[in-house]
């Protein structure tokens, strides 16, 4: 999981390179996403903007070229 508060880029991909290692036959690596009735939805923590998402996610998806079936 991606987009965790507080969670560095090298952070997030660490977490991913050591599931990769794993060498599982499917990952799938999502954003945090805050849901309503929640206690995240009732105090929301900070999370890291739009545009790091974005290169958290681009980067996710370069990690995808290692030959597993999906993140």
């Amino acid at each position: 999981m991606h987009g965790l508060p507080d969670q560095s880029l090298e952070e997030a991909l660490g977490d991913l390179r050591q599931a990769i290692e794993l060498n599982p036959p499917h990952l799938s690596w999502y954003q945090l996403t805050i849901e309503p009735n929640t206690l995240f939805g009732s105090r929301p923590p900070v999370l890291p903007d739009d545009d790091a998402l974005w290169i958290y996610s681009n980067r996710g998806i370069s990690y995808y070229r290692s030959g597993l079936s999906a993140i």
